[in-house]
């Protein structure tokens, strides 16, 4: 018997993408403006911010927790990716990798991270004591 397909995968691989998108665009404009990672890396990382949070509770995942829980727990997990992914990014750098393909690597590397989490942690559906403002 096939096994169902988990849609929600896709959802996150599609969401991400566009996410990511915005992201490297934003990144690398700033980057070029300012010329200082943390700086660059924050801007993107908080205008791709929204949108990501948006899509990942309406469409990928299908929340249904209060937005003040399951937005707190996001923006927890925002701030440990955003310091992750810049140490990626610095570490790449310092072995000559060019900042764009460096923000492509660290990415990589944090995805499987940041979905589980999205999934088990923030956007779990059913939470007990859940009384989140929707």
């Amino acid at each position: 018997m096939l096994k169902k397909i988990d849609w929600k995968i896709f959802r996150w691989f599609i969401v991400g993408c566009i996410t990511f998108f915005i992201d490297y665009v934003t990144f690398l404009s700033f980057y070029a403006l300012i010329s200082s990672i943390a700086i660059a890396n924050l801007v993107s990382s908080t205008i791709s911010c929204a949108f990501n949070y948006l899509c990942h509770y309406r469409y990928t995942f299908k929340s249904d927790t209060g937005h003040f829980f399951s937005y707190t727990r996001y923006i927890v997990t925002v701030i440990f990716i955003y310091f992750l992914n810049t140490m990626l990014i610095k570490i790449f750098i310092v072995f000559t990798v060019s900042p764009a393909l460096s923000k492509i690597f660290a990415a990589a590397f944090q995805a499987p991270i940041s979905y589980f989490i999205l999934n088990f942690l923030v956007f779990r559906k059913n939470l007990k004591n859940d009384t989140g403002f929707n």
